[in-house]
């Protein structure tokens, strides 16, 4: 348990950003010793007594039950201990340690408790309070002068911290379950004496009564017998043998289902005194048929009865608690004066605070629950409602067991505006019947949340995704200004995506504030068509019950600027009221959208050392969730290297560290950074292959015969896509509104030189694949449509981890010209639109040319890197020969190649192509390559370009050419 306090604390700091400022949190004695060996500026907390509080002592055990509510073992109450530390502060100046004792002082006077996101092991598990006292007056214990005495040093500046923990108490193991128990026909009756009617179930009396007999669990679980004639309304009971149950005098030792089970006991004798009244008013209670036809008596009664606007008692009592001015919830006022008050901090508890019920409320709510918890209630209000086809409560059946009458103020509870109706937690049935004839249901989900269940609603599912908590460690800085917004009271939070991870940030944000995320899909709740409404309604009830926080976006899938997209934000928006909704996106948030402006927040890209201290956290994670050691997952520092060029959200990094990981554990050997971009290049979506052509890059740099100059420039193009977020983005040196934090290339030269091969090079280089636009897919005829085609694409390529490759840029990137026609006109908008979308490009795009002359000024202007592809020398030549043709293929020892590069004057991709063509004649003849088969490659090549055959370039080889095709 000390252990785990000392985290606690060590975590309170960090989160109030002490470490980042490069202070070291040790948990050190501050000897004379040790303070001369510190070399960093220190926060020392040192533990130096540990008492009992005595005061706090309790005795006896409590139960452990399992998800069948059977016993499992007894727990003793937990101890606590009063932990006092010394927090002292150590630098080089007494002016800087009083500064950093301030700090240290303003984070626990914020803290009267450790927040429960900072509990770790059983601090977590026990659910209590760790509670603080920071620089308290000191009643016992050692003095200052005492402790710094033992210590050896001289007394200073310290803060006295005492802390407040609870000691997990020792579980004993239960024996085997009681399978079988004593069937019992006398119970007590109403009064308290025993009876000769049938027998009823004992009401759950709570932990307070010791030894006391045990009734079955209301949902009909246990090990007991159930009996009784036919129309007996009540269960026999069992007696268990079971240890005597202490008084529990700790609220928090009740179990949220026990408080269930006791409230729903005084519904349980409500509706008993209920049968008893309504069988004493019936001449023929016992009629099989009754309920399914009227006699004239009782046609006499109904008319006879007015009293639709007199008080109904309230069972077992005599007077009504509710009257036309409610009290709010707090004031623990309930429908039965003698009902225990609700348990502060119980799920019932907090459910009422969170949806503002009033006790009536939580009485109808109780009433109208009952069914889905033990199924007697089904027969017993079919009998009520005097139609056994019914078997939930009526409207006005549920404010007679709540003592109102039926023309009171209490029907108003249920109105579609009321709390219970409008927050969804009760369902108002049969619209076609009268008011007081409806039914009512409390939904699925609201009971299993009284139960103990924290699953999402199971109408969300695939609509909502909850993350694993953020580890506090890990807080980002602008999560913690995204929380700072969430407190200033505004519920609405607008994130301007500029690519930053704005999903992570706002899940670390909820949680920084207390609440538990909801992740939403946008883009399939848009989908869901009529059930969009009911969803809706689902995901408000959910975030309430849960204390969470809605997370949605990008607004860009929902296209807000349709009329159903901006209906589906107001109804959003509307619907979860009073909870935080985190919304992002890369559009601002138009003020139609919602009645209340957001408070806008901008992400940006986390800067290299935020995206390494995110790619450490994610592989360390990755490993352990693996069965990786977290040293093979973050020892190699080339990892963080390979990561610089990537873009991912929180999301996306996970699932990467996580196949890396297994891609390591797999062939049994660290994290490699092979692995790391085969992992990111798993998580591109495919999108934009439906517009371009992949190609995974498969050739590296020794592949490339280019001049030095060409080198040295498709070097800087790979040292501008690999640091560019530092340089554009933390350095801040491309500042303007709308200016993208792209790179744009142009490779120029003639057809063959290698400019496609060149853009496949530095891809693979940055680990990305290539992704090549088909022109054929974005020129279209008819006006407009060239510029969405495109405007499609440059979407898509800015969430891929990609290289975009525009072949024969000149066909689209043209030069302007004087508009003469319609024709020009439109061609102008075109290259107009794409010099402003290039310029707000934010991925990386390679324009290659055969004309650059036909480009626009402009263009040329916005690239990056301009990389001139010649046609290579001789020198060049020979060496492409030699590597086209490869180290496999067998070779004539009186193969000339250099004959070859110095005569024939071809491309780099005409050389591969002859390679290829004198390779399948070698194979043909099935003997090793000659000198002839390679030259008749070449004259085919030459015929396929159009060139004249000279005897000055081949020499004698045409003349034996020229033989071989005569004979």
């Amino acid at each position: 348990m000390i252990h785990e306090v000392d985290e606690g604390l060590r975590l309170l700091l960090v989160d109030a950003g002490l470490q980042e400022s490069g202070v070291d949190l040790v948990f050190d004695a501050p000897t004379k010793d040790w303070s001369a060996r510190r070399n960093a500026p220190t926060i020392s907390i040192f533990l130096h007594g540990i008492r009992e509080n005595a005061g706090r002592r309790r005795t006896g055990t409590a139960e452990e039950h399992d998800e069948n509510g059977m016993v499992i073992g007894w727990r003793t109450p937990p101890r606590w201990f009063e932990l006092t530390y010394l927090v002292t502060a150590w630098t080089n100046r007494p002016q800087d340690e009083h500064r950093l004792l301030s700090e240290v002082l303003r984070c626990l006077m914020r803290h009267d408790v450790l927040p429960a996101r900072m509990l770790t092991g059983s601090l977590s598990e026990l659910g209590l309070t760790v509670e603080l006292e920071a620089a308290g007056p000191r009643t016992d214990g050692p003095s200052a002068s005492d402790v710094w005495s033992a210590l050896g040093g001289e007394l200073k500046a310290a803060i006295d911290l005492r802390v407040l923990a609870p000691l997990a108490g020792e579980r004993a193991p239960a024996g085997p379950p009681v399978t079988e128990g004593l069937v019992m026909k006398a119970a007590p009756a109403v009064d308290g004496t025993a009876g000769d009617g049938p027998g009823r179930r004992l009401r759950y009396e709570g932990r307070t009564a010791t030894c006391r007999p045990r009734a079955s669990p209301p949902n009909g679980r246990g090990n007991c017998r159930r009996g009784g004639a036919s129309g007996e309304c009540g269960t026999m009971t069992v007696t268990e043998s079971a240890p005597p149950v202490p008084e529990a005098t700790d609220a928090s030792e009740v179990t949220d289902v026990e408080i269930l089970w006791e409230r729903l006991a005084r519904v349980e004798e409500r509706v008993r005194h209920a049968v008893a009244a309504r069988r004493a008013t019936d001449p023929e209670p016992d009629d099989p048929y009754r309920g399914q036809y009227l006699t004239p008596e009782a046609v006499e009664r109904i008319l006879e009865s007015r009293d639709a606007f007199a008080p109904v008692p309230l069972y077992g009592q005599e007077e009504v608690a509710y009257g036309a001015g409610q009290l709010p919830y707090t004031t623990g006022q309930s429908a039965d004066p003698s009902a225990p008050a609700p348990h502060p901090g119980s799920r019932l508890d907090r459910l009422a605070r969170s949806f503002g019920l009033v006790p009536l409320d939580v009485e109808l709510l109780l009433v109208a629950m009952a069914p889905d918890i033990d199924p007697r209630f089904e027969r017993l209000y079919g009998y009520l409602n005097d139609d056994l086809t019914r078997r939930r409560p009526a409207i006005g059946l549920a404010l007679e067991l709540c003592g109102l009458p039926a023309a009171g103020s209490g029907r108003f509870r249920f109105q579609p505006s009321a709390p219970l109706v409008a927050s969804g937690l009760l369902e108002v049935t049969d619209p076609e019947r009268p008011l007081l004839s409806r039914t009512l249901r409390v939904t699925d989900r609201v009971t299993a949340h009284l139960l103990g269940d924290d699953e999402p609603d199971g109408r969300l599912r695939g609509l909502v995704r909850v993350p694993a908590p953020a580890d506090p460690r890990g807080d980002r800085p602008e999560a913690r200004r995204i929380a700072a917004a969430l407190a200033t009271g505004s519920g609405l939070v607008h994130l301007l995506d500029r690519g930053g991870d704005p999903a992570g940030l706002a899940v670390e944000a909820l949680g920084a504030v207390g609440r538990r995320p909801l992740v939403v899909d946008i883009a399939a709740l848009a989908a869901a068509g009529e059930r969009t409404g009911e969803l809706v309604r689902a995901l408000a009830t959910e975030a309430r019950l849960a204390h969470g926080g809605v997370v949605l976006g990008p607004l860009e899938a929902l296209d807000p600027e349709r009329p159903e997209g901006a209906r589906l934000l107001a109804s959003l928006c509307t619907a979860v009221s009073g909870t935080p909704l985190i919304a992002y996106g890369k559009k601002n948030w138009d003020p139609l959208w919602t009645p209340d402006s957001p408070v806008p927040v901008a992400v940006l890209p986390p800067g290299p050392t935020g995206a390494a201290h995110q790619w450490r956290q994610a592989l360390a994670e990755a490993a352990r969730s693996v069965g990786l050691p977290e040293t093979e997952a973050t020892a190699d520092d080339h990892l963080i290297e390979a990561t610089a060029s990537y873009r991912l959200d929180s999301d996306q990094l996970r699932k990467a560290a996580t196949v890396a990981s297994r891609l390591a554990l797999a062939e049994r050997r660290p994290v490699h950074p092979d692995d790391l971009r085969a992992a990111v290049r798993a998580q591109n979506g495919a999108g934009l292959e439906r517009l371009a052509r992949r190609i995974e890059p498969a050739v590296g740099w020794d592949d490339l015969v280019l001049p030095p100059a060409t080198r040295t420039q498709l070097t800087e193009l790979a040292l501008r896509a690999r640091h560019r977020e530092q340089v554009l983005g933390q350095w801040g040196m491309r500042p303007g509104g709308g200016r993208g934090r792209g790179v744009i290339a142009l490779f120029a030269g003639e057809s063959g030189t290698g400019k496609t091969m060149s853009a496949e090079v530095v891809a693979r280089d940055l680990g990305m694949e290539l992704y090549v636009v088909d022109l054929s897919t974005v020129v279209d005829k008819y006006i407009g449509e060239t510029e969405k085609n495109l405007e499609r694409i440059f979407v898509e390529a800015s969430d891929v981890n990609g290289i975009l490759l525009f072949d024969e840029a000149d066909a689209i990137f043209g030069k302007r010209s004087q508009v003469k026609d319609a024709h020009d006109k439109h061609a102008n908008m075109e290259s107009a639109y794409l010099l402003q979308r290039m310029e707000s490009f934010d991925g990386i795009a390679v324009l290659t040319t055969n004309l650059r002359a036909n480009l626009d000024e402009a263009f040329t202007r916005r690239l990056d890197v301009i990389a001139e592809f010649p046609m290579p020398d001789a020198e060049q030549r020979l060496a492409l020969w030699d590597r086209c043709l490869g180290t496999e293929i067998p070779r004539d020892p009186a193969l000339d190649l250099e004959f070859c590069a110095g005569r024939f004057e071809l491309a780099g991709g005409s050389i591969r192509a002859c390679a290829v063509t004198a390779a399948y004649l070698a194979a043909e003849s099935r003997s090793p390559l000659t000198m002839d088969q390679l030259v008749t490659a070449v004259l085919q090549e030459y015929r396929k370009l159009g060139r004249l055959v000279l005897e000055s370039e081949f020499g004698p080889w045409l003349a034996k050419e020229r033989a071989r095709a005569g004979r």
